[in-house]
């Protein structure tokens, strides 16, 4: 069976442009237990919707091997950040979860 991802931060919101902003996360998985940081992946994903309703994606950043860390909120209007956590088991089985937060205004 696959592993189970689980994002603890950042908890859902609006961050401003600049902040730094903590990830954290961590995984499970029925044959392995604990899913060690190193087979632990974040991406981080601007969705550019400039009319509300048709989105486009900039990839911002991928960051692997950590169970923690910080960004910097990017400045990007009509916006939001979507963090992607992504777990892989001893057996190679993948599997992830993610996290929308709000790029709101500088403050």
């Amino acid at each position: 069976s696959p592993p189970e991802p689980t994002i603890d931060m950042p908890v859902e919101g609006t961050y401003a442009p600049g902040d730094q902003v903590g990830f954290s996360g961590s995984a499970n998985d029925a044959e392995d237990g604990d899913i060690p940081a190193s087979a632990l992946s974040w991406s981080f994903a601007i969705h550019h919707c400039p009319d509300g309703e048709t989105c486009h994606v900039h990839d911002l950043a991928t960051i692997a091997g950590q169970a923690s860390g910080t960004f910097e909120m990017p400045e990007h209007e009509s916006s939001f950040l979507r963090v992607t956590l992504t777990a892989t088991d001893s057996l190679g089985a993948v599997a992830s979860t993610a996290r929308d937060i709000q790029i709101g205004e500088a403050p």
